[in-house]
């Protein structure tokens, strides 16, 4: 049986992860991308570029 945690956990590690972590390669300090939506932009760009 699926366990839906199991099925959260790999779909944040297909879907996000990969994408999250070139984001932050290509922008290692905060101060390039716009402080109040530093955070947003990050995760937005991780979503998409997964």
């Amino acid at each position: 049986m699926i366990n839906p945690f199991q099925v959260i956990f790999g779909l944040l590690l297909i879907f996000f992860l990969p994408g999250f972590t070139f984001v932050k390669a290509l922008f290692p300090r905060k101060e390039e991308l716009d402080e109040e939506f530093g955070t947003l932009y990050q995760i937005v760009l991780g979503i998409g570029m997964s």
